[in-house]
């Protein structure tokens, strides 16, 4: 059995997006690159030998006849001295209704070595009908198929990827288990069982104190109670997430920064900021500040 490893690293990228993205389903041009590396365990981290390749993923809403879809593609490829022994070069793309998650069509590329196989999947709900059609290289032969199969109801059968998005509109907490129909690459429904382990939480840490919050940045009044207690408490120093959101509401407009750090500027935030600009705009204010 064959791994698929850009499905295998949309799961855990959907993971992390389930982690830090909290205020809406779909980002505007949602981007995350991952270095691959092979190396050997050193204590609790790993050692980086080898850079291995490499692992994206993307979604996008787009408009097409009248509707918003949202597409979703993943890849994973090796690169470097990888490539010499065993190359790994894999790419699916999901298209999707934006506001069900329902799945339009669906290509998944995999190539592994001299091993190559694509998969186009085709969602016809008005028809009750998924079609697909596969192209498999082996040992130099190719071969061809195309078949569909009929289904009672379409309404809740999802690829592997449109149902990740689904379980991002869930209200989940642990240990909630659900199970959700996906339509796999072997032309087969089958339940997949989704288990909620934890929810991460943001929280404001100091001494044997927690304060847990919605907000990457506290309200302003908040901020200032929460620095008194600090001081109280004999803090000598505090460093501080500020979020751009928290920067253009004026949530830190009482506090004098001593050092100001940019981390990174992606279109991440633009359900928010509408353009690169504001948001760029709302991270400057930080270092307006900053006395360096």
């Amino acid at each position: 059995m064959r791994i698929h490893l850009s499905l295998v690293l949309a799961l855990f990228l959907f993971c992390f997006f389930l982690q830090v993205q909290s205020q809406s389903y779909v980002f505007l041009d949602e981007y995350a690159e991952y270095s691959i590396w092979w190396g050997k365990p050193f204590f609790a981290s790993p050692q980086k030998i080898i850079k291995a390749g490499r692992a994206v993923l993307t979604a996008k809403i787009r408009t097409k006849d009248r509707q918003n879809i949202l597409i979703v593609e993943s890849s994973a490829e090796s690169n470097g001295i990888v490539n010499a022994f065993y190359s790994i070069n894999n790419h699916s793309q999901t298209i999707m209704n934006s506001e069900s998650f329902m799945p339009i069509s669906t290509i998944q590329l995999l190539t592994q070595g001299s091993y190559y196989r694509q998969t186009d999947i085709d969602f016809d709900c008005e028809n009750k009908i998924i079609s697909y059609k596969d192209f498999l290289r082996k040992d130099g032969v190719m071969k061809a198929n195309v078949d569909s199969v009929k289904i009672p109801d379409c309404a809740g059968i999802f690829d592997i990827i449109s149902a990740f998005f689904k379980v991002r509109t869930m209200d989940l907490n642990p240990p909630d288990t659900i199970f959700i129909n996906v339509f796999d690459t072997d032309h087969k429904i089958f339940s997949l069982p989704v288990i909620i382990l934890k929810r991460d939480t943001i929280e404001t840490i100091f001494g044997e104190k927690r304060y847990p919050s919605s907000l990457t940045t506290h309200g302003i009044l908040y901020n200032q109670k929460i620095l008194r207690e600090m001081k109280l408490q004999g803090c000598r120093a505090v460093s501080m997430e500020v979020s751009s959101h928290g920067l253009d509401q004026n949530r830190v407009d009482l506090i004098d920064f001593d050092v100001a750090l940019f981390t990174n500027l992606h279109a991440d935030h633009l359900d928010y900021h509408t353009t690169l600009e504001n948001y760029a705009e709302a991270k400057k204010k930080l270092f307006s500040k900053a006395s360096k």
